[in-house]
């Protein structure tokens, strides 16, 4: 099984680790890690080499520069990382409180069933957007700014669709659109009455710029048809 262990931030400024040359830099790092997987202490010498890749007479090498550096603690219990129990506590060995925390969490635990997480996160996105929409609704005091039949538009949508059919009277265009917009399904009606409301209204433009240079009118579109010039 794997450990970790901990590296701290104030590492990029200790003189000691900056003085290292490259090859002694990599080997502390590697070092602590061994250290780690063995206990708190340097693991036997064969293993160091064959971790490290190291030849006998390089490791020599190596740890005579950290020695140096003051890198490395040697007591009796064996040779280790400098300052290795002081950095490496061990955390779980906490106060009684942090003990009686965590066995109320385990207690509680015991009780519900578990949630993966990523299905917990989910529900949680989900009730989030449902209690937006409720406040939303509490505010406004309705949920949609027009309701008929299958066409639903919050006042958000509705603005933007008037902005961009200006020259239709949008709400009589929704209602004679109803039964045509059932037709397209649920999955589909959004998208299908954007289209056609599209088409009328530049259909309606038309007929409008025609009307005010003189020319001869463009046939209206009857009302419930969403395609211009009989186009289905």
């Amino acid at each position: 099984m794997s450990h970790w262990w901990r590296a701290h931030d104030e590492a990029i400024d200790d003189p000691k680790l900056c003085l290292l040359s490259d090859r002694a830099f990599r080997a502390w790092f590697n070092l602590c890690c061994l250290t780690s997987a063995n206990g708190g202490v340097f693991p036997n010498v064969n293993v160091i080499l064959l971790k490290l890749r190291l030849s006998r007479s390089r490791l020599a090498a190596v740890l005579g520069e950290l020695k140096e550096a003051g890198l490395i603690d040697e007591d009796e219990a064996g040779v280790r990382p400098h300052n290795w129990n002081g950095r490496q506590f061990k955390s779980d060995v906490s106060t009684e409180r942090v003990k009686h925390h965590r066995e109320r969490k385990r207690n509680v635990s015991c009780n519900v069933s578990e949630t993966p997480p990523e299905t917990d996160s989910r529900d949680r996105k989900k009730e989030e957007v449902r209690e937006d929409a409720a406040d939303a609704a509490s505010t406004t005091g309705k949920k949609y700014e027009f309701e008929h039949g299958i066409i639903r538009l919050t006042a958000s949508d509705f603005s933007k669709w008037e902005k961009a059919f200006s020259y239709l009277d949008l709400r009589a265009e929704l209602i004679a659109l109803t039964q045509w917009a059932a037709e397209q399904g649920p999955a589909n009606w959004f998208f299908a009455v954007s289209g056609a409301l599209a088409k009328r209204n530049r259909d309606q433009k038309f007929r409008v710029e025609q009307a005010r240079q003189g020319g001869p009118a463009r046939p209206m579109t009857p009302a419930g048809n969403p395609w211009p010039d009989g186009i289905t």
